[in-house]
């Protein structure tokens, strides 16, 4: 149980005002290990039930705030030097406003990796290739609601990532 929370005014974007108390119940579950070998897998799952406790949003649930989030991830190691990757990624839906009137819906999205790494020259350099939201799904992470208008934070499309890493 949280007291004196506090949470975006719907009268007065960008402010905020105290909800009063929030009751927060859940659990969580993640299990990670090589099941084969060079394969190695993680997942996990977590699940919040969360609800405003008095004042005029009693009985609803915080603005986002996912009742559901699940992932799993696998890596396969093709040789000391390469690996690739591949995983999952889900989230239920929530709300944006503290009346709960409106809603960003739940969301799976797929993203993939492959790794380059050596000891050589006195170290150990790392070179990763990194795609998130393979199939280039819409979906929302966030947002904020006044009365019946909401602005949502949309999540750019397919995204690409090179790192690089060197360890002396």
């Amino acid at each position: 149980t949280q007291r004196n929370l506090t949470v975006p005014d719907p009268l007065n974007p960008g402010f905020s005002v105290q909800e009063g108390k929030v009751r927060s119940n859940g659990a969580e579950l993640q299990l990670a290990g090589e099941i084969l070998p060079r394969l190695s897998l993680v997942g996990g799952i977590g699940y919040i039930d969360n609800e405003v406790v008095g004042g005029p949003n009693d009985g609803r649930r915080l603005p986002n705030v996912y009742r559901l989030k699940a992932s799993a991830w696998a890596n396969y190691r093709l040789s000391d030097a390469w690996t690739l990757g591949g995983g999952v990624f889900h989230h239920g839906n929530s709300y944006i406003n503290p009346r709960n009137t409106n809603e960003i819906p739940a969301a799976t999205i797929f993203d993939a990796a492959a790794t380059w790494t050596t000891r050589a020259w006195g170290g150990r350099t790392t070179l990763q290739f990194n795609v998130k939201n393979i199939f280039d799904s819409e979906h929302f992470t966030g947002g904020f609601g006044a009365g019946n208008s909401a602005w949502t934070y949309a999540e750019p499309g397919r995204q690409f990532f090179v790192r690089l890493t060197r360890e002396f």
